[in-house]
């Protein structure tokens, strides 16, 4: 089932099923550390790749949501711009440092 979120801009994120790592999907797991969702609602960090304002893009743009879940573990999501909603399009559980500078150098911070 898609988990779908609402981000600090309004816009709503949708995250298919098959892009959570199966790791978040542990039960076990999943009572020491935050819903998917919450990466999505409540970021520490959220930069985008868009060149006009969020609320209006319309190019091929992209919105990075950056979130500690656990005592040690972050999760970033990406999103993509398709027709009214963002559709994530990768999950990825404590990025490297060069993944976040590569996204950093070619984005800009929003939250």
């Amino acid at each position: 089932m898609n988990i779908v979120a609402i981000d600090p801009y309004g816009n709503r994120v949708i995250i298919p099923e098959n892009l959570i790592p199966a790791a978040l999907k542990s039960t076990q797991l999943q009572q020491t550390i935050d819903r998917p969702d919450q990466v999505i609602t409540q970021p520490a960090l959220m930069l985008t790749t868009c060149t006009e304002a969020i609320e209006s893009c319309t190019g091929p743009c992209v919105n990075h949501y950056y979130r500690l879940i656990g005592l040690e573990e972050t999760l970033l999501i990406s999103a993509q711009k398709e027709k009214e909603d963002w559709v994530a399009i990768s999950c990825i559980i404590n990025p490297s440092t060069e993944q976040m500078a590569a996204i950093m150098h070619n984005a800009r911070q929003l939250k």
